[in-house]
């Protein structure tokens, strides 16, 4: 999310909308030692039923296309990891889950 888009999400929220100009927020993310990191580790699923569950769903994938899965806002989602961004302070990494193989 680039600081345009931050401060386009600030000024709209509803419940409590923030307007703040670009260069205020960079200085104010600076200030706080707040940068833009990208997700740099990859993390196992401690659940014990994993390949189990992930064989449900790519048989699901495989054999019956007119379905879908939903697994969060962002509506139907693949099951192949991707790296993410985000805010944060430096040396602070986002870890994403992934099936080890």
């Amino acid at each position: 999310m680039s600081i345009r888009k931050l401060a386009g999400y600030l000024g709209e929220r509803p419940d409590r909308p923030v307007h703040i100009g670009r260069e205020a927020l960079r200085t104010l993310l600076h200030r706080h030692r707040i940068t833009f990191q990208h997700t740099s580790t990859w993390k196992e699923s401690t659940d014990p039923d994993i390949e189990a569950k992930l064989e449900r769903i790519e048989d699901v994938l495989d054999h019956h296309p007119d379905r879908a899965f939903a697994f969060d806002e962002f509506g139907p989602l693949g099951i192949r990891p991707n790296a993410g961004t985000g805010w944060a302070r430096p040396g602070h990494s986002f870890p994403c889950r992934r099936r080890g193989r």
